[in-house]
């Protein structure tokens, strides 16, 4: 399983949240990345996934491959 994050959720990203999010057994998204956190609190409360708009805090994740 490759435990991934997505960064940015505007249309593209909630996309490919929505595509992966129980249908694969290959991906699994795991946090999310977005400048906008306020923006976003409803979309992430649904997901109950972590949220934060450090990008190089996600990078530096080693549970992210």
């Amino acid at each position: 399983m490759l435990n991934v994050a997505v960064v940015g959720l505007g249309w593209w990203g909630r996309t490919h949240i929505r595509s992966l999010r129980g249908r694969s057994d290959k991906v699994r998204v795991t946090r999310l990345v977005d400048a906008n956190m306020e923006e976003h609190r409803d979309f992430v409360g649904e997901l109950n996934l972590p949220l934060t708009r450090d990008y190089d805090e996600v990078l530096s994740d080693p549970s992210i491959n």
